[in-house]
Order: C-alpha cells, then structure tokens, then sequence
C-alpha cells in the first residue's frame, strides 16, 4: 500500500470515478507507483462500481497515460505503473476566512432533553423492557393509567368493570 501515492492522487485534478479507481489501485501499489495488479473484481468491490465501470475506467486511465504497463505476471496479469507527473494539479484550497465554508446555514440549536418527549427511559437505551413491558422497577417508561396527564380529560376511559387495555392492575 502506498499512502504516497495515494496523496499525490488527492491532489490531482481528475473526475470523481478516475481518482476514485486510482485510489484503489494505488492502495497495491508501492512508494514509486509500481507493482499494480490487482484483480479488478477486487477493485470493484472497493469502490462499489460494477466490474464493467471498472473496465472502462482503467481504460481510460490507460489512454491517459495514468496508468502504463510495464510487464506480466508468471500468471499473465498486466503489471501497472502509476505515472501522475503529467496530470494537472487540483487549484490550490484556500479556507475562508471566518473557519467556516461559505453559503452554510447555521444550525439552530437543539432542544434540551427535558424539552423532548422521546418516550424512552432515563436509565435504559431502549424504550420498553423485555422483561417488564408493563413499566414496573427496572422496566421502561410506564403506560399511561387512567389518572395520566398524557390523554386529554375528554378521553373516554372504559369502566373498571371492563377490560382495561392499558394493563393498569393497582387502581
């Protein structure tokens, strides 16, 4: 892997899906961009391109004199030279002045959480215990009763007679 080469790539100035191949070849490649031959299967799964994109784009890379062949493997696999001397660089970067990028919205704060009503326990990273759905010690939050300040007064709560569906067994 080569790290070297890998950062001469940044600085390039190629479209997305090129760089982007070429960051993967140079990941097998060495300090002085040779010994590349990886399978492209493999490079298709680095990038998630499809093995056909990958084809044409070291293709093209070919015909643009990124990438040069210089030999073969015992196997018959073309051996890659990366070669970056002729390629443009990116315009150089300049940060803002304020630290921050221009035409950024600024983000409005966010509630508190004694503002948000999540329905989550404190204590537990869960909403409803396994083991306790009813909301007793240890378990999640606790399921509104018919004394709940959740509901509305005008909500019409079914008599104690019947069955109570909100599992309220101490009334």
């Amino acid at each position: 892997m080569s790290v070297k080469i890998m950062g001469q790539v940044w600085e390039k100035d190629l479209p997305f899906n090129k760089a982007w191949v070429l960051m993967a070849l140079a990941d097998h490649a060495d300090h002085q961009g040779n010994n590349v031959f990886p399978a492209l299967p493999l490079i298709a799964w680095k990038t998630g391109y499809a093995l056909s994109s990958i084809k044409r784009i070291v293709a093209e890379l070919r015909d643009d004199g990124i990438l040069k062949p210089y030999g073969h493997t015992p196997g018959g696999v073309v051996i890659y030279r990366i070669v970056l001397d002729h390629v443009m660089n990116k315009v150089e970067y300049i940060p803002p002045e304020n630290g921050r990028p221009k035409g950024r919205v600024e983000r409005v704060p966010r509630e508190t959480p004694s503002q948000i009503d999540t329905g989550f326990c404190d204590t537990h990273n869960h909403q409803f215990s396994i083991n306790k759905r009813d909301g007793g010690e240890g378990g999640g939050p606790r399921l509104p009763n018919r004394n709940s300040q959740i509901y509305p007064q005008q909500y019409d709560f079914p008599d104690s007679d019947q069955w109570n569906p909100f599992g309220d067994e101490d009334q």
